[in-house]
This record gives structure tokens, sequence and C-alpha cells, in this order.
């Protein structure tokens, strides 16, 4: 069971286009776990389901759930008072389904297919759905996920805190980031159909916040190249992918004929820096390497710069430069499992807020002034059109 039908089952009969204290239901997600968005007018918000864990902040609270909110828009702020009504509202619903639907899904994760490679625990799960919305307003677009979890993991990575949540959901064992992943054996049939569905033609992400679409199980299970095919064949969306792996090298033709744009996350030039925070991801060399010929190939490229690890942005803005069309950046926003890295003599100056801030804006000069163009937000400028006819 995949989390947008867990979430669905949870708030039933409670659906799409129904009022929940005042606002009205608009998406079922789980780009980001689960969760579940709500408009009144013009202002949207999110109300997140994990499971609980009286360590985390939540406004409100079932026996195994905890609701939390934030609204969509930073323009548009909820108060402490609405968001808490929504949350209680949200928990009375839960209330109803817990028991019978987080047993059923105890019972499905106990019966999923499971596996080993080295120290890597692998399950086959199906999916209902692949595509999941994202984005706010002219930015809208769709993510996929073909894995869940991850066997790159890198240790300051955001997903692992609520992925770990989820898993205690379906009655999983906590171990350790970078061990597990789920297959989601399905999604590139489960993806077809949705894109003859009728549904907006919107860009596609293949660089969502659970996984990074190129484990090194992506050479036995193929889901990411059957997604990227399928996208091929529709013809009609444009596509992005992020990974840190240099085996989307295996798939440079086919993003091509898909006319999808690549990226790497490079958050700095020093190999050290990147082997004490991303022990199994591709080497710096390997992932502009992968840019170079990509590039070369007439494949869009593109750099995610999130942190900026490097005091001297001189050398990284410079390999960017002779790689990427463009770049997005941003700043340290957690350690989460890296916090003792970070703390260390050879990040702790670069880990400082400040610190991220202005080397953030050095980086961006610098790029531009090489002629890359740098982005914000979730999209280079040139997915953000209508879709293609």
């Amino acid at each position: 069971m995949d989390t947008r039908t867990l979430l669905t089952r949870l708030i039933a009969p409670l659906g799409v286009g129904d009022e929940l204290a005042g606002h009205r239901v608009v998406e079922v997600s789980e780009a980001h776990g689960m969760r579940l968005v709500v408009a009144r007018g013009e202002t949207r918000v999110f109300l997140d389901v994990d499971a609980l864990d009286p360590s985390f902040a939540f406004a409100a609270a079932t026996e195994r759930l905890a609701i939390s909110y934030r609204g969509a828009d930073p323009s548009r702020p909820i108060t402490g008072r609405d968001g808490r009504a929504l949350a209680e509202a949200l928990a009375s619903r839960l209330i109803v389904n817990e028991a019978r639907v987080l047993e059923s899904l105890a019972e499905e994760a106990r019966s999923a297919r499971t596996s080993s490679e080295g120290t890597a625990r692998i399950r086959e799960v199906q999916v209902a759905h692949a595509l999941e919305p994202g984005g706010e307003g002219e930015a809208r677009f769709d993510t996929i996920s073909p894995y869940v979890g991850c066997l790159v993991g890198c240790t300051f990575c955001y997903a692992q805190e609520r992925l770990h949540r989820t898993r205690a959901l379906f009655s999983l064992p906590t171990i350790a980031w970078g061990s597990w992943v789920d297959a989601r054996v399905n999604v590139a049939d489960v993806l077809r159909g949705e894109l003859t569905s009728g549904r907006d033609p919107r860009p596609i992400k293949l660089s969502p916040i659970v996984s990074d679409p190129y484990h090194a199980i992506e050479r036995r299970f193929r889901l990411t190249r059957a997604v990227i095919e399928a996208i091929r064949d529709d013809g009609r969306r444009d596509a992005l992918l992020l990974t840190r792996s240099a085996i989307v090298r295996d798939d440079l033709t086919l993003l091509l004929d898909a006319r999808a744009h690549l990226g790497f996350s490079i958050p700095t030039v020093r190999e050290e820096i990147r082997a004490s925070l991303e022990p199994r991801s591709a080497t710096i060399e390997e992932r502009f390497a992968v840019l170079a010929d990509a590039r070369a190939l007439g494949i869009p490229t593109f750099a995610m710069i999130q942190p900026v690890l490097d005091g001297d942005v001189v050398p990284l803005a410079d390999a960017i430069a002779r790689t990427c069309d463009s770049a997005q950046l941003d700043v340290l926003r957690g350690t989460y499992g890296a916090a003792a890295i970070f703390e260390g003599p050879a990040l702790a100056d670069l880990a400082r807020a400040d610190v991220q801030a202005e080397l953030v804006m050095t980086l961006r000069d610098a790029l531009i002034a090489r002629g890359v163009r740098v982005w914000d937000g979730e999209l280079p400028p040139d997915l953000m059109h209508p879709p293609r006819a």
C-alpha cells in the first residue's frame, strides 16, 4: 500500500471536494509523506500525518498518529487557532479508522517480498498511484518516486526523519538510513495509465525527497528506466531528473529521446567532504563527467547546490560552468545524521547560517558571471511554460 492510499483510507469517507473545518479538501498526497491539502479561498494549508512521536512537535494527535500544519504560501499565513482547529478536525476523522486500517497495513507489510544485496534490505511493493502533485501557482508539477528509501544514504538527508516515522506505521523495524529501500515494482504500469487519463500534462520531476532515482539496484529492477520510457512514449510532458549516482549514464540516450533535463547534486568540489557526507554516492569527478557527456549529447543539464560546502566558490563555479546550463542554490537546512561531521573542523564554519547565506550569494554572482542561469524554486525557467502539444 502506498501512503496516499493509506491516508485515503484513514480519512474515509472524507475525500477531495469535501469540507473540513471550513476548508475544502483539494489534494491527498504522499510527495512529502502523508499530506492532506485543504483550501479556503486563495489560502492553501498542508496537514501532515505521521506516526506519533513525542519528540516531534504536533498540533493534534490520535493514539498512533500526529498531525501538524503549515500554510502553503508564506504570504498567506494561517493563524495558530485555525491550524489547530484543522488538525483537531482531521484527528477526529482519523480516530474512526485508525485501528482497522493500520492493522491491515501491518499485515500487508509482513507479506511483501523481501531480499538483500549485501547489507541492503529491499522490499518489493505495489502502488495504486504514481504521480504526485507538487509546487504552487504557475509552478505546478508532478513528482514520481520509483523507489522509497535510499541506498545512497547521504548522512544529512532530511528525508530520513519522515521516512523512519512512516516505517513505524508499517510496523517495520527502525534500521540505519541508507540500508533499506522499497522498490515500487508496478510504478511504470500505473504511470502509463495516469499519463493517458486526461490529467493536466505538467512537468514531471524524478527528484523526489523520498529517494534517489538511481540506486545500485536500478540495474536489477530498471524502474526508473521504465518510468522515463513511459514519459518518452507519452511525448507531452517535460521531465527533470536529479541524482547523485553515475548509474544514470546507462540512460543518457533515453533521457535525450524523452527531452528530459538532467541534474546532479553538487555541494562541493572537495572529494573528502563528499566522501564523509555521501559515502555511497558518485564521486565529484564522476558527476561532472556524466554532466559533460550529457551536455555533449544535447541534454539540458543543471546543478543543485544545497548546501554550499566550499569556502572558495571559484573552483565550484568554474566546474559547473563547464558542464551545466543552469543551477539552483540553497542553504543548509539541517544536519540530521551528520551533526557530528558538521561540528568538525572542516565544516563547522561553513555550516553557520550567516556563512551559508553569504556563500550562496557569492556563488550565485560567480555563476551568473560565467553565463550559468541561476533559478529559484522547483523548476528551471524553461520548464515553467505551457505544456508541450
